[in-house]
């Protein structure tokens, strides 16, 4: 089992939701099939609605401290998962290559700078 992780690196979880939401919204919340799965997920009406609830958000995209992005991906692996397809996302003006460096290391897949 290969899961998709939507990440943001970013502790505030306002801040978070803002950057993550319209990567949840655009691809996924138009579309029938997905909001019905996620509803049989536990999800409601008012949750797969418009622009998302934050529970959604939070649900579907990880933000956070470095730990809490660790432990969301262990709950992957936990659940059955072979890997975790990671798309980190970010606002316009950051650094990917930044991002991708402290996602490594949060992970444990690159050293520490």
């Amino acid at each position: 089992m290969a899961p998709e992780q939507r990440v943001v690196m970013e502790a505030d979880p306002a801040k978070a939701r803002a950057v993550g939401r319209p990567w949840v919204v655009k691809p996924y919340l138009g579309l029938t099939n997905y909001t019905s799965n996620l509803q049989r997920l536990g999800f409601t009406e008012q949750d797969v609605a418009g622009e998302g609830s934050d529970r959604l958000i939070d649900a579907l995209v990880i933000s956070g401290d470095g730990a809490t992005i660790a432990r969301r991906f262990e709950e992957h692996h936990q659940a059955g998962a072979d890997h975790v397809a990671v798309q980190l996302v970010a606002g316009p003006d950051a650094d990917l290559d930044v991002g991708l460096s402290r996602l490594g290391q949060i992970l444990g897949l690159s050293p520490a700078s």
